[in-house]
């Protein structure tokens, strides 16, 4: 039997291992031909230096053995765990001897990690805040390093530019008839599906008006129907962007989320027409 290190024997063995294991994990981080044996032991080497900073470190080495162990996920493409890490470096970014550069980065392990989820919403809020707060990185190089970050793929196709949002189809949820969407007086609901939804009205009558927006036509009658019982689902491209104009018109949509449907995640909000007429708009999210 071995005989047991004395204390201080022990925690330098786990200061040398967490520092080399840390090192090691950058190299497979940056190689471009790991196969999935060096995948994996990316991933297990990222843990064992974090479980070793635990033993011997500060709330400084293991909140960015934290941000490590994220990147090495989102490497990957596990988004729930890289977010899970993401957030417990976030959480450590409170403790003493913290740099300037630390809470930046967290926001660019979010980030990252809301890209692997596909999640286009929470990606471009904490892309944003990490260039924001890099900005004030006192030391160049610490900022220049952060840059380089934020352009290092994978961000898969988050940072990409989209085009103006499109509605493509319409579809009535529940027993709605989407050519008949009750209205209690026709011009307040013209004013938002015109001016807030961008449709343009194709014809009208006292009572009812259809309106179209690119593959979409829809009705509006004046009739004896609850509106807050009537509900269609809009599918749409550049759906953030499309929350993103509802917000500066002061609509007030709620969060974007992902839902899963028919085995297919799909990125949704949901509005409200003045008379209370429910939308929920939603568009694929890219694997």
């Amino acid at each position: 039997m071995l005989e047991p290190a004395n204390d201080a024997g022990r925690a330098d063995v786990h200061r040398t291992f967490a520092i080399d294991l840390f090192n090691h994990v950058w190299e497979l981080m940056e190689r471009s031909d790991r196969s999935a044996c060096d995948d994996a032991q990316m991933l297990h080497e990222a843990h064992a230096s974090r479980y070793h900073w635990g033993e011997v470190g500060t709330e400084v080495q293991m909140g960015r053995g934290e941000w490590q162990i994220s990147r090495a996920n989102a490497l990957l493409k596990q988004g729930a765990a890289s977010l899970l890490h993401a957030q417990l470096y976030l959480e450590s970014c409170s403790a003493p001897g913290m740099a300037d550069w630390d809470l930046p980065f967290a926001h660019e392990a979010l980030a990252r990690a809301y890209a692997a989820l596909g999640d286009r919403y929470q990606f471009s809020h904490h892309y944003k805040l990490a260039a924001e707060l890099g900005g004030q990185i006192v030391d160049e190089n610490d900022r220049s390093w952060l840059q380089e970050c934020l352009v290092t793929e994978p961000w898969f196709g988050m940072r990409e530019p989209h085009s103006e949002p499109s509605f493509i189809r319409a579809f009535p949820i529940g027993d709605t008839d989407i050519m008949r969407l009750p209205a209690k007086t026709l011009g307040p609901a013209l004013g938002y599906y015109t001016l807030v939804l961008g449709f343009a009205v194709t014809r009208q009558t006292n009572s009812n008006a259809f309106l179209r927006r690119g593959g979409v036509e829809i009705g509006l009658e004046v009739n004896n129907l609850d509106p807050e019982q009537a509900s269609c689902y809009f599918a749409v491209t550049g759906l953030i962007g499309l929350h993103n104009q509802l917000k500066a018109a002061h609509i007030a949509p709620s969060d974007v989320t992902v839902q899963v449907h028919n085995g297919s995640k799909y990125q949704v909000f949901f509005a409200q027409d003045p008379y209370g007429v429910c939308f929920c708009f939603g568009e694929p999210v890219s694997d």
